[in-house]
């Protein structure tokens, strides 16, 4: 199998992991229950009046009456008793199908990320492990969601008795239920991006496009490996994180590189001296310095620079990551040192020691 294929057939198994959780449901009880509950007391009220009448007829009236107050007290008693399980359903779909597309985001990421390495055996070898590696985090995710509504379904059914033996099913309802939960026949139109080929539908394109980038910003063309996965964070990293965290609420000052006023390229470049690692004195300088990290492999110490500030000549903007998620950085003039979340889009650097 190509490595092509290879994706594709992920972007499949992932789109269609996704689908199973259906569109996102809305969380509550049964919209119905309002309206039995009404009703229940209409009767209650036409019971009172017959039972000031007298005769056989109205004997009879009454206890057809008492029963379909009571009929009426066991079905709201049961949607009362069914509503938690079904928010816990719609609860359970939300939260699994947003863990369901992070996977297949990061599936995005990683792949572009690793494919212009796919020249050589170690980045096929990179792909295929990060293939692997959401694989397994989308199975994790079904098997807990499994396990949580096999337990909705027991609180369901063993809440139900109200119900005769019959669930309430159609238009009455107005709970996490009433979408359904497509489990077959959707075909590829329903989450647009997922499944098949539509998750990446060509490794040479992202070739392309990063050897375009790297020849754009002056550095040297071709393929270049990654940093192996889990090889960041180490004592290093985290010494020059240490230090930039220390100068949070220093002010920016273009140009500057330290202690006590920073640029943004000044705070990396200042931090990872700390550490005895020399960056370079501005953005576009190290870009090209130490070895790119996928996306979804950033760690501590590793330089980050925001898409949304990159122009013709390269990056505009620089930052140090703290964890996987969050980043120290000098934005701009008038702000200061501080700490923000991760960029949504960017391309990572992992500075290493001469």
């Amino acid at each position: 199998m190509s490595l092509d294929a290879l994706v594709a057939e992920v972007g499949q198994v992932l789109g269609d992991a996704r689908r199973l959780y259906g569109p996102a449901p809305t969380a509550g009880g049964w919209s119905s229950t309002t309206a039995l509950s009404a009703g229940k007391d209409g009767l209650a009220q036409t019971g009172g009046v017959l039972s000031g009448w007298g005769g056989a007829s109205a004997t009879t009236h009454l206890a057809a009456n008492g029963g379909r107050v009571l009929a009426l007290d066991n079905v709201i008693g049961a949607d009362r008793g069914t509503a938690p399980g079904f928010t816990g359903a719609a609860q359970t779909s939300q939260s699994g199908g947003g863990g369901m597309d992070e996977v297949n985001a990061d599936t995005r990421r990683g792949v572009a990320a690793i494919a212009p390495s796919t020249d050589t055996p170690a980045g096929k070898a990179q792909l295929v492990d990060h293939l692997q590696s959401q694989l397994d985090r989308a199975k994790a995710l079904l098997k807990v969601s499994e396990s949580r509504n096999i337990m909705l379904a027991n609180l369901i059914r063993s809440a139900s008795g109200g119900y005769g033996g019959a669930m309430p099913m159609g238009a009455g309802m107005g709970g996490p239920m009433g979408g359904g939960m497509p489990m077959g026949g959707m075909g590829g139109g329903g989450m647009p991006g997922l499944g098949g080929a539509g998750l990446i539908p060509n490794l040479s394109a992202f070739t392309r496009t990063a050897a375009s980038t790297r020849n754009r910003t002056g550095s040297r063309p071709g393929f270049e490996p990654l940093a192996a996965a889990g090889s960041g964070g180490g004592p290093l990293a985290q010494m020059a994180v240490k230090a930039a965290l220390s100068k949070r609420g220093t002010p920016y000052v273009w140009g500057a590189k330290g202690p006590n006023v920073f640029d943004c390229s000044g705070l990396t470049q200042w931090s990872w001296g700390q550490a005895g690692v020399t960056l370079g004195p501005d953005t576009y300088t190290q870009i090209k310095q130490g070895v790119a990290v996928a996306p979804g492999d950033v760690q501590e110490g590793d330089i980050i620079f925001p898409k949304d500030s990159w122009d013709d000549r390269g990056p505009g903007h620089v930052m140090l990551a703290i964890s996987p998620t969050q980043v120290v950085h000098a934005p701009q003039t008038g702000d200061v040192v501080k700490i923000a979340p991760m960029p949504a889009e960017f391309v990572a650097r992992r500075p290493v020691a001469a």
